[in-house]
């Protein structure tokens, strides 16, 4: 073989090896890029795995909350209940004693309860019935003194020319007064009916047995 040959085949095997050494160098850059992704990729999943965590933590710790509440509702309920049986019950006792009570009271009793209840009925109505009458007569008074004051002011006018000036301003002092004052009487409204609704109170009411 001659020394052209054998250097032409040397530069082929240096090309080669060249070449399998780039290749080499890509491979390498290639594993290094993908290991980077990975730890990336492990990073973020991990991240992502401890976010659950926590969120499940969080849920579960609020989930607890809720049995705990729960339970201390339910609890509170059921003392509640049982109050109001003993109440009801307490309740039932008293009207088995009213009944018994009122099954041996004397009906003039009754009777005398219930006019003590309607004389205090009545004793209301009167009062409202006096209150409005006395707003009605504060208007009726405060009209007729506008009336008057208005015929009082009207003869002062016409007597004006016998130089009676002092009567016709204190005739005008007059119907000015009697016009507020009915303003007034007007804006006092009468008191609505009173509430007749009701019963004698337990404080008021008459024992027949004590």
């Amino acid at each position: 073989m001659s020394l052209d040959t054998k250097r032409a085949e040397i530069k082929k095997l240096e090309e080669r090896a060249r070449q399998r050494e780039e290749a080499l160098k890509k491979s390498e850059q290639m594993l290094e890029e993908d290991a980077l992704r990975f730890d990336a990729f492990l990073k973020e999943n991990d991240e992502k795995v401890q976010e659950a965590i926590k969120r499940a933590e969080v849920e579960a710790k609020a989930k607890q909350d809720k049995v705990l509440e729960i339970k201390r509702l339910t609890t509170a309920i059921a003392a509640l209940r049982s109050e109001m049986n003993k109440y009801e019950e307490q309740l039932e006792d008293c009207r088995k004693y009213r009944e018994f009570l009122d099954g041996i009271t004397p009906p003039e009793f009754f009777e005398a309860q219930a006019n003590k209840l309607q004389q205090r009925k009545d004793a209301l109505v009167a009062e409202w019935q006096a209150s409005c009458e006395a707003i009605r007569k504060r208007k009726d008074a405060a009209l007729a003194a506008k009336s008057r004051a208005e015929h009082e002011y009207a003869n002062a006018r016409t007597q004006q020319a016998c130089a009676r000036l002092p009567e016709a301003e204190r005739a005008e002092r007059a119907i000015k007064d009697a016009i507020a004052y009915l303003k007034e009487a007007v804006k006092e409204k009468e008191p609505p009916p009173p509430n007749l609704d009701f019963s004698i109170s337990p404080d008021d009411q008459e024992m027949y047995f004590r």
